[in-house]
């Protein structure tokens, strides 16, 4: 199984509890002006967890925790988180001087 980080942006945030627990965590990717760093990839627009926070680590561990616990472990025997090369150049070059 793929555990992307990419979390769909959703208007309301009661709409996909990853979205709404993440905002209500402050553990999204923002932009120099503080705003959120929204991104496009393969549901639409999303926003990105910045785990280079301590928050987010553990925002991160309990989500997928409760993912995983809805599920057989039969089912997520081994699990990778998906961030491709060209999301990470992206970011990049909006946010740094690349």
């Amino acid at each position: 199984m793929i555990v992307d980080p990419g979390i769909p942006l959703v208007n309301r945030s009661d709409a996909y509890p990853p979205y709404s627990s993440g905002t209500a965590a402050d553990v999204w990717i923002r932009g120099v002006q503080g705003d959120v760093w929204v991104g496009n990839v393969w549901p639409g627009a999303c926003v990105f967890p910045n785990f280079l926070l301590n928050r987010t680590v553990a925002w991160w561990e309990e989500t997928v925790r409760a993912f995983h616990d809805k599920v057989s472990s039969h089912e997520v025997s081994r699990q990778r988180v998906h961030l491709t090369p060209a999301l990470l150049w992206s970011f990049l070059r909006t946010h740094t001087n690349l």
